[in-house]
């Protein structure tokens, strides 16, 4: 199965409105399949963004971790998360979540001129 970088931001945007619990949440997003979305759960844990309990049913996170909300605040402004994932494809690239998050840093940097 591949990456999608969308699928895990609509992911990380699920936890981040859930509350806080000491249980755990299971995630269903529109259009992916349960196994889509536990395996794009398991690499944002891999990446650090989430930190999930594991079940016989799969993967279900606890919260974000501090990571996971920076990669979700770079991706917000829907022109730079655009021109991130343009620029991936343009370019014939498999973007990974550190290289994406540094893109849109860049991006977001140039847009508000720091760069």
């Amino acid at each position: 199965m591949k990456r999608d970088l969308t699928l895990s931001k609509k992911i990380l945007a699920f936890i981040e409105v859930e509350p806080v619990t000491r249980y755990v949440m299971n995630v269903k997003i529109e259009g992916y399949s349960k196994q889509e979305v536990d395996y794009h759960l398991q690499l944002l844990e891999d990446a650090g963004y989430v930190l999930c309990h594991h079940t016989g049913d799969g993967h279900k996170p606890k919260r974000l971790t501090n990571d996971g909300h920076d990669f979700l605040e770079a991706s917000r402004n829907e022109g730079v998360w655009n021109k991130m994932i343009k620029t991936g494809k343009d370019k014939g690239i498999e973007l990974s979540f550190s290289l994406a998050k540094e893109m849109m840093i860049s991006y977001t940097k140039d847009l508000i001129g720091l760069s």
